[in-house]
């Protein structure tokens, strides 16, 4: 997936099936509003146009436990 990626960006993971829930959260602690959608060997998300440039952590559970990831906003 694109990292850096730019608001608006649909950004895709690869590698992680049986995703149940995905959470992006801003350094300061902010939760971001994401969507996504689950595909057979990982997902795809969706960030707001309007989400602040900035580092983002992704917390992602799947069915064998949580995993994280970092992610730059542009």
């Amino acid at each position: 997936y694109p990292n850096p990626a730019r608001s608006g960006d649909r950004i895709r993971i690869d590698g992680l099936p049986g995703i149940r829930d995905i959470q992006a959260i801003h350094i300061s602690g902010r939760p971001a509003p994401i969507r996504w959608s689950a595909h057979a060997h990982g997902a795809e998300l969706y960030f707001s146009d309007a989400l602040p440039s900035g580092l983002y952590l992704l917390q992602v559970e799947t069915e064998e436990g949580i995993q994280y990831a970092k992610i730059q906003i542009q």
